[in-house]
């Protein structure tokens, strides 16, 4: 793009706060909700081509931004195509999203369409035959502190199952993954969660068995962004809980690949360009570009 002209595309997502579950679902009275407004307005200024927009599923029923996303679609000329995808169906962690691919209604040719609901990876041992041994420094700073261990073992804060096994579907992974009882180290909370919201909400997350010292530990920021979809080669260079507050923020990139493929296959039919791949070719390509070979963490420091 030269400085000066429109973007192809502006893609964004908006904080979920306002509207998820574990938020206080205070919709457009949380002040965060100013993002979407925010990221609306740039859409506009720049006169972008095409948009993306992602969010927990409650986001895409909400009325103001549903009227909001219309509003603007109908000054730029945009059709808006919604879709959720959760992320379980194609890989084996919980993430359900929200996507919103707004683009011009003469490039509507394909449409927007929900993903399989298989693929080749259904349980956490698709991906791994045992967990990894990292570094001492990481090793101690992902094992649980002891109010940690009473409190995430204490049935009143939930029942999600704490020890991840290789048979299951991991849980979705929040913000306060390795935080939830201490400050969280992007500085968007200086005090742990109260007990009260813990025990209203529940308390989410689970630990795996750490081979160094033979105890419940959080998963590692490269073992937690496999799971999500993120490359196995991916480095993360915080330290371990910056890296898992930060990895609990991020939207799958399998889901983007669906929807950014649905976008490319759109705009070729469209302008008669040269037959691209199918979004589920996409989507496999990903798959297998993303997975590591189970030896990567089966022994020694990755």
């Amino acid at each position: 793009m030269k400085f000066g002209a429109s973007p192809g595309t502006v893609s964004f997502g908006f904080p979920c706060q306002p509207h998820s579950t574990q938020g206080c679902q205070l919709g457009s009275l949380d002040d965060r909700f100013k993002v979407f407004w925010h990221g609306l307005k740039i859409m506009f200024l720049t006169n972008a081509q095409t948009a993306i927009l992602e969010c927990v599923p409650a986001a895409g029923e909400h009325p103001e931004i549903v009227q909001d996303i219309r509003t603007l679609a109908a000054v730029m000329s945009w059709d808006v195509l919604t879709v959720n995808l959760d992320l379980q169906a194609q890989w084996p962690c919980r993430r359900a999203r929200w996507w919103a691919l707004l683009l011009p209604k003469s490039w509507n040719t394909h449409g927007l369409h929900p993903w399989p609901r298989s693929s080749p990876f259904q349980c956490v041992g698709d991906l791994f035959q045992c967990w990894g041994t990292w570094t001492e420094a990481e090793e101690d700073d992902l094992q649980l502190f002891e109010v940690e261990m009473q409190t995430y073992m204490n049935k009143e804060f939930g029942s999600d199952k704490r020890i991840l096994e290789f048979g299951d579907k991991a849980n979705t992974f929040l913000h306060s993954y390795g935080n939830a009882l201490l400050s969280c180290p992007c500085g968007c909370r200086a005090a742990p969660l109260s007990f009260r919201n813990l025990w209203f909400r529940g308390l989410r997350g689970c630990f795996v068995q750490s081979l160094v010292h033979h105890s419940p530990r959080y998963l590692h920021p490269r073992e937690l962004g496999l799971l999500l979809g993120m490359p196995g080669r991916v480095s993360y260079p915080h330290a371990p809980r910056a890296s898992l507050a930060l990895l609990g923020l991020v939207v799958s990139p399998l889901q983007m690949v669906w929807i950014y493929a649905h976008l490319r296959n759109n705009v070729a039919q469209a302008l008669d360009l040269a037959v691209l791949p199918s979004p589920l070719e996409w989507l496999r390509a990903y798959h297998m570009n993303s997975y590591v070979r189970p030896s990567i963490f089966s022994s020694g420091i990755p």
